[in-house]
């Protein structure tokens, strides 16, 4: 071997080439120490970005300005539903997890996407479409920036909007890429925040009666009586004379279980549902159907999904829209029921089928 190649490579960090002898061979440097450290400051930036994160496999939210990102609930099963953020409150819609790159919703299992078209310009439109490879679905989260590998620009938080041109839960604030240099939200991945439970629901206050029971003399001879007299009512232990040596009468109390928010029991037999919405297919008139499923409905309880297959034999808004109020107060699965809503074509119907939904939940929007 030629002793040039034997010589051992210098302190300097460079290396000797084969050359002609010549005193002024070429040397090329060879990786160094400070070399290596910048490649593992890289490394360590890129896990550093993910265990921003949390958690690997954790659900997450993405919190920014107080409030969290989410999709918007009227396009959630469609591909290119926009994202905002609102008031955060622990629902899949608001829910992530981070898969090869990606941020997955928990509600539709679609990725967070910058639209093509706009990559590589501001205001750039952010939404869940299908998982891909492509770059405009892949994010780091570093220091509190959200960046798009595609162009590098971050998740911003857009102004605030009044109530009226929001969802239904109040004001939210758009969400855009913009050049990180430009002023905008500190993002956060948190453990998903508990649901926000229900309001109790509100039970009337029990109604007393006086029921007359005849003359009473002693204590001893009204609790013998009242509780007869009040049936199926409670007696409150209370009775006064009101005619002396004449009548009586006794206190009674009815007090009505409230309304389960949830019906108890499962819903229609699948045979049986499935009976059924061949008859409501065979009625000439939608009005005929209508009427049958109101008599069926009387001894049975559905879950939304039957309820969308309901609409099949309607297809007039109208008519479905009387279908969703029919089975609404037999809907076992009702904190759901939004779900349908997008079982209609029109804003106008949209509207409609949503307050159906609010007045049955109770929640009084």
């Amino acid at each position: 071997m030629l002793p040039a190649l034997r010589r051992p490579i210098r302190a300097s960090g460079t290396f000797p080439l084969p050359h002609d002898g010549s005193a002024h061979a070429p040397q090329r440097r060879r990786p160094d120490a400070v070399l290596l450290w910048a490649l593992l400051g890289v490394a360590s930036a890129a896990v550093a970005g993910e265990a921003e994160f949390g958690p690997a496999g954790a659900a997450f939210v993405l919190r920014a300005q107080g409030r969290c990102l989410e999709v918007n609930e009227p396009q959630l099963r469609v591909d290119g539903a926009r994202v905002h953020l609102q008031r955060c409150d622990g629902e899949p819609h608001q829910t992530w997890r981070r898969e090869r790159g990606r941020i997955v919703n928990v509600a539709n299992g679609r990725c967070l996407d910058l639209h093509g078209p706009d990559a590589g310009f501001n205001g750039g439109r952010v939404q869940t479409v299908a998982c891909s490879n492509a770059p405009n679905q892949q994010w780091e989260l570093e220091q509190g920036r959200l960046l798009v590998r595609v162009d590098g620009r971050c998740l911003l938080a857009g102004r605030a909007h009044g109530a009226g041109e929001g969802d239904r839960r109040g004001a939210w604030s758009s969400a855009m890429t913009w050049d990180c240099g430009a002023q905008g939200a500190s993002w956060q991945a948190l453990p998903p925040p508990a649901p926000i439970a229900p309001p109790p629901p509100v039970v009337a206050p029990p109604r007393v009666r006086d029921l007359e029971a005849g003359p009473l003399f002693n204590q001893g001879e009204a609790e013998r009586k009242c509780p007869a007299v009040c049936a199926p009512a409670r007696w409150s232990g209370r009775w006064v004379t009101t005619v002396p040596g004449r009548m009586s009468v006794c206190g009674c109390v009815d007090e009505a279980p409230p309304a389960p928010a949830v019906l108890p029991g499962g819903p229609m037999a699948e045979g049986r549902f499935g009976e059924l919405v061949r008859l409501l297919e065979s009625e000439a008139f939608p009005a005929n159907a209508l009427h049958t499923l109101e008599m069926v409905a009387r001894d049975h309880r559905f879950d939304t999904d039957q309820v969308r297959r309901l609409f099949g034999p309607f297809p007039f808004g109208r008519d479905r829209l009387r279908v969703l109020e029919i089975a609404l107060p037999r809907l076992v699965d009702r904190p759901d029921a939004y779900r349908l809503i997008d079982a209609f074509d029109f804003d106008s119907e949209k509207a409609e089928a949503r307050r159906l939904v609010d007045r049955a939940s109770g929640a009084g929007r």
